[in-house]
């Protein structure tokens, strides 16, 4: 795979310079209609929350956070084109742009910009579930989910019930925290409701555009599921073997003792979340979304999951290096470490992965010497983690600064 493997282009300084201005502008007549169609006081709030997340982003782009490689974009257009082609409601200004973010995500932004992450190419298993993801994004911008949900926080930030249930609590003289925090929960509830019925607002739609192209539309079910499962990435399957393997040096013997693990038994992990994650979730209730589709669309009873094809093989390819990479350049040192040993005992390619490694070690090297580690390295988390990443996390943090020197030099 090495052999056929081309780096991300980098050199795309004047792509990322014109997609900014272009933001830019197509931002500017968003403003302008919410002006023109909501009252002073909450255009003002929807205005400025646009204002200090454009900024953000036109930063990130501008530092090479997104992917201006032709292999990818083309792609992601020729499938957007594909449904604007199909679906007159899709606004003509709809563009989409790729996050070097390996994780399985997508979001619209409110001008109508659909930002696709890299891990699209690497989690999913062909074309149909990329062009099934960005339906359900199209579907969220043609309803307008944003902007109703941010009219709805601020109307009931603006409210003189909110206010003065604000002023109640402030005026306790016992428990202020803990009835602060009630209202701050009912509230956050009443948006996750909302989120709820826009998730299946836009997944429906979302399936309405999609029958409505080429596109195999039974890849539709399987495409949400494997969505929850990587939306965001969840280290685990490392064996023991492969640190042996990996770390036993010519140099410097492994050692046992990496495998230690703290104790974690004598602490008490039996806290219980305030906040119902699932209310808050980003995709809350996936199977009941899934169950609800079926019900309205009973053909998505029997998926059809097909192939994919040679183009999609080779970005599916390219996307599991661009893995680790990616991962560098967001200084996520040990999340990139762990895929390499992961790939390693795949037994993928060896030589690309264990140069990652070397890089990666000389980042560790670097940061242990100045005493922030856990800038680039997790804490261990064990209500979070797998048991997997648990011992990795642990191993990374019981070599001393000379050992991690000696892996560092090795794969160098």
């Amino acid at each position: 795979m090495a052999q056929t493997y081309i780096p991300a282009d980098t050199a795309d300084y004047k792509q990322r310079l014109a997609f900014c201005e272009h933001y830019k502008e197509s931002n500017k007549l968003f403003t302008k209609r919410i002006k023109d169609n909501y009252k002073r006081k909450i255009a003002i709030r929807i205005e400025e929350n646009i204002e200090s997340y454009s900024e953000k982003l036109i930063e990130e782009i501008m530092d090479s956070h997104f992917l201006f490689d032709e292999r990818f974009t083309a792609k992601a257009n020729k499938i957007l084109d594909e449904f604007k082609s199909k679906n007159t409601e899709i606004p003509e200004n709809t563009r989409i742009v790729v996050s070097k973010d390996p994780a399985l995500n997508a979001f619209c932004l409110p001008d109508g910009t659909f930002i696709i992450n890299l891990g699209l190419f690497y989690w999913l298993k062909n074309e149909d579930q990329i062009a099934g993801v960005i339906a359900h994004e199209i579907a969220h911008k043609i309803l307008e989910h944003y902007l109703k949900t941010q009219v709805l926080a601020i109307e009931n930030e603006l409210s003189g019930e909110s206010k003065d249930k604000v002023k109640e609590i402030k005026n306790e003289k016992y428990n202020k925290s803990e009835k602060a925090f009630e209202l701050f929960k009912s509230m956050m509830y009443a948006k996750g409701d909302v989120r709820k019925n826009q998730e299946f607002q836009a997944d429906s739609l979302g399936y309405i555009l999609l029958k409505k192209t080429s596109y195999n539309r039974l890849n539709y079910i399987d495409m949400l599921n494997l969505v929850e499962k990587y939306h965001k990435l969840k280290p685990q399957g490392l064996k023991k073997d492969i640190y042996r393997k990996t770390f036993d040096l010519p140099n410097q013997k492994f050692n046992e003792d990496w495998f230690n693990i703290e104790d974690f038994s004598r602490y008490k992990y039996t806290y219980k979340e305030k906040l119902d994650e699932d209310s808050l979730s980003t995709h809350p209730e996936t199977e009941s979304r899934i169950n609800r589709l079926i019900a309205l669309f009973p053909e998505l009873k029997n998926p059809l999951i097909n192939d994919a094809d040679d183009t999609f093989k080779s970005l599916k390819s390219i996307a599991e290096y661009e893995q680790v990479i990616s991962l560098q350049f967001f200084e996520e040192y040990g999340l990139s470490t762990y895929i390499c040993l992961t790939q390693l005992q795949e037994n993928k390619d060896t030589v690309f992965y264990k140069s990652i490694l070397g890089r990666n070690f000389a980042k560790i090297y670097e940061a242990k010497k100045q005493y922030k580690l856990n800038r680039y390295v997790d804490r261990i988390d064990p209500k979070n983690h797998s048991e997997s990443y648990i011992q990795f996390l642990s191993f990374i943090w019981n070599l001393k600064i000379d050992e991690v020197k000696g892996i560092m030099d090795y794969y160098n």
